[in-house]
């Protein structure tokens, strides 16, 4: 299973969301992975986070968070995905 983020290919994806007034620091590891895979997310301020993974259709496969934090790090099981490109969501208010 590979993972795509803004259309970022490294290993891991590290990328930085910024907007007006959101700073955001994110990283998915290990790409590729058959396991567990795990994501991290720190903001500038404490906001309401949703982190989904969806396949190449659009289609959400997992909500891997959905909680109001400043700091995420999950970890998640990707075993029982089928193998493929899937993208990595962020939702931040």
């Amino acid at each position: 299973i590979y993972f795509s983020q803004n259309s970022l290919s490294a290993l891991p994806i590290t990328s930085t969301l910024k907007g007006s007034s959101l700073i955001a620091v994110s990283k998915v590891y290990p790409n590729p992975s058959n396991n567990n895979t795990s994501v991290e997310l720190d903001l500038k301020s404490v906001s309401n986070v949703k982190i989904t993974l969806s396949d190449l259709m659009g289609k959400e496969v997992m909500v891997i968070t959905d909680e109001n934090t400043s700091s995420v790090k999950k970890d998640f099981s990707v075993s029982n995905l089928n193998s493929g490109l899937y993208t990595v969501n962020y939702f931040i208010n």
